[in-house]
């Protein structure tokens, strides 16, 4: 989801530990926005990157994306969760083993998140 300046809102965990600060709220909100972009451009399933338009068709994606990669730091674990969205929620049939093609994509979302 854009907020009005055209980056992706963040989600804010309030019923974990202490209030985040809002410089830890803009940095996550920096995040997603570069998963969003990662998304868009890496992993494309429905091959829209080159429309305008679409610029936010996958961002409603990026918070549990973001989630999977912070809790697992697994590349295989998230290059999984994006076949699972192409087929439960888009209905495609990324076919066996795709994961394995989208371990790039995944190392590049983990590459973008915070060491815990």
């Amino acid at each position: 989801m854009r907020n009005s300046d055209g980056g992706i809102k963040p989600a804010v965990h309030t019923h974990e530990g202490p209030k985040m600060s809002s410089n830890n709220i803009d940095k996550i909100a920096e995040i997603h926005r570069k998963i969003g972009t990662v998304l868009l451009q890496d992993w494309d399933p429905i091959g829209v990157s080159h429309v305008p338009e679409a610029s936010d068709e996958y961002d409603s994606y990026v918070r549990e994306v973001y989630d999977v990669a912070v809790q697992t730091r697994s590349a295989q674990a998230v290059a999984k969760h994006l076949v699972k969205i192409e087929r439960e929620t888009i209905g495609l049939w990324p076919g066996f083993r795709r994961w394995r093609r989208l371990l790039p994509v995944a190392q590049k979302v983990l590459d973008l998140t915070p060491k815990c």
